[in-house]
């Protein structure tokens, strides 16, 4: 899920070079937490609020139980 998220990312956002990276960065560190979904959506959603998704489509890329 975490392709499909970037992958979503780069299509519906538009991102300089520089963002790009750091954003990638933020999805890669994100995957490698042991923090559970609530959590996830929670951090992601305070990370990229700056590109202007929302917690609701964070949501449909986050599936860990």
């Amino acid at each position: 899920m975490k392709k499909k998220f970037w992958e979503y990312i780069l299509e519906n956002f538009t991102i300089d070079n520089n963002g790009r990276k750091i954003i990638h960065n933020i999805i890669d560190w994100v995957w490698m937490q042991s923090m559970d979904k609530e959590d996830s959506v929670n951090t992601l959603d305070f990370l990229l609020d700056g590109i202007g998704i929302k917690k609701e489509e964070i949501e449909q890329f986050i599936d860990w139980n």
